[in-house]
C-alpha cells in the first residue's frame, strides 16, 4: 500500500470572557519562537541554548505524526496530547476506502479537560506587571525542580521576580510560616537563604513556598504566588534548628538535671551524634570557658535528639553571670560527632 499523505487536524480550545469573574484577554499576542523555546528549556531543565531547545521542539512536532504514519500506532504524550491515524469520511461511502492514500491522515487531539492535570495559573495580562512563579529549587540542582535541601540556598524562578523593600517570602509547613531572608533578586530569579528552623522538617515532606511581591514596581499591586516543593534528604554535619527544655520557652534553658531537653534539626543519625555541650564560648570559639555536659543522649531520628542537663563542670557561675553571657550571645548549644561539630546555636539562660 502506498505511503499515506499526512494531513493535520489539530483541535484547539479557548476560554470565554466572563465579565466580573475572570478577565481574559480577547486578543492574544503571538508568542515568539525563542520565547517558547526558552520556557521549554527551563521547564525540562535542559542545559542547552534557546536555539537548541527550539530545534528539539520542532523535531518533536515533526516526528510525532511521522511515527504514527510509519506503523499506524497511536502516540500519547504525557496523557495530554494524542496523535492517531484516521480515515477521512464514513466507512459507508467510497471516500473511506482503505486503499485510498488520500483518505489517510494523522489527527492530533487534546484530551478531555477533565483528564488533564496541569499546574498552570491564568492571570490578567492587561493589568499590572504580572509576577509568575515557575519553580523553586536549591542552588546547584541538576535536572530537577521544586526541591530544596537543608543548609543550601535556593532560588525561585519566574517572571518579574524582583523584590523590593516590604515584599516577603516564606516557607509554610502545617500551621507554621517561616520567614525567608533574600540574598538577591532580578527579573528572572530571587535567591534565599535556607532558614535554619526548616531543618527540623522531615525529609521528603512537602512545604509551600509563598512569595508576596510587587514585581519590581514600587507602587504596584502585591502578587501572591505559591509553589509546593519537597524537602530533600540530608546526611551532612548535624544542623540545630531549635531546642526546648521542659518548663521553658523555646531556646531557653535552666540548670535542672531532671528536665529533658529536646533538640530539633537535621543530620542526627548520619553521622551519629556522640556528645552535647551547652556553655559559654571562649575567644575564638574553639573551646568553652565553662559548659554544662548533658547526659542520657538519645538520637530519636534524623531530626530529633533528647538529653538531660547536668551541673556545670565549673559550678561557679551565678544566675546574673549566666543571664549576662546569654544576653551577649556567648552561650551556645553544640553537638559533636566523631569527626565534626554542628552549628553553634544561641541559648538563653532563665533561672
Amino acid at each position: 500500500m502506498a505511503k499515506p499523505v499526512l494531513k493535520y487536524d489539530v483541535r484547539a480550545w479557548k476560554m470565554a470572557d466572563k465579565t466580573g469573574y475572570y478577565p481574559v484577554r480577547k486578543e492574544v499576542d503571538k508568542v515568539e519562537d525563542e520565547d517558547l523555546a526558552e520556557e521549554v528549556r527551563k521547564e525540562a531543565g535542559f542545559s542547552c541554548t534557546a536555539e537548541e531547545a527550539y530545534r528539539i521542539v520542532c523535531a518533536f512536532l515533526t516526528w510525532c505524526p511521522r511515527l504514527v504514519a510509519r506503523d499506524g500506532r497511536t502516540r500519547s504524550i504525557n496523557k495530554q496530547l494524542t496523535w492517531k491515524a484516521k480515515l477521512r469520511g464514513s466507512f459507508d461511502t467510497p471516500d473511506a476506502a482503505w486503499n485510498d492514500k488520500c483518505s489517510a491522515r494523522v489527527c492530533a487531539s487534546v484530551l478531555s479537560a477533565a483528564k488533564l492535570d496541569i499546574d498552570a495559573t491564568f492571570r490578567n495580562v492587561n493589568a499590572g506587571v504580572g509576577v509568575t512563579l515557575d519553580n523553586v529549587t536549591y542552588i546547584g540542582a541538576q535536572g530537577i525542580q521544586n526541591v530544596i535541601k537543608p543548609g543550601v540556598n535556593f532560588a525561585a524562578y519566574g517572571d518579574h521576580m524582583e523584590m523590593l523593600e516590604g515584599d516577603t517570602a516564606s516557607l509554610i509547613y502545617g500551621e507554621t510560616a517561616i520567614p525567608l531572608v533574600k540574598v538577591s533578586s532580578d527579573v528572572s530569579k530571587a535567591e534565599f537563604e535556607f532558614p535554619m528552623e526548616a531543618a527540623a522538617i522531615p525529609a521528603d515532606a512537602n512545604v509551600v513556598f509563598e512569595l508576596r511581591s510587587r514585581g519590581g514596581v514600587e507602587d504596584g499591586q502585591v502578587y501572591v504566588n505559591r509553589k509546593t516543593v519537597k524537602l530533600g534528604s540530608y546526611s551532612g554535619t548535624p544542623i540545630i534548628a531549635y531546642f526546648s527544655q521542659e518548663g521553658k520557652d523555646r531556646n531557653e534553658f535552666g540548670v535542672d538535671a531532671n528536665a529533658v531537653v529536646t533538640v530539633k534539626g537535621a543530620g542526627f543519625t548520619n553521622p551519629n551524634v556522640l556528645n552535647v555541650k551547652l556553655g559559654k564560648l571562649a575567644e575564638g570559639g574553639n573551646t568553652f570557658t565553662y559548659s554544662f555536659t548533658p547526659t542520657n543522649i538519645r538520637v530519636v531520628d534524623a531530626n530529633t535528639l533528647t538529653c538531660k542537663l547536668s551541673a556545670a563542670e565549673e559550678p561557679d557561675q551565678t544566675d546574673e553571670q549566666l543571664a549576662a553571657d546569654s544576653d551577649a550571645g556567648l552561650i551556645v548549644l553544640r553537638l559533636y560527632t566523631q569527626t565534626a561539630k554542628s552549628n553553634d546555636f544561641p541559648a538563653r539562660y532563665v533561672a
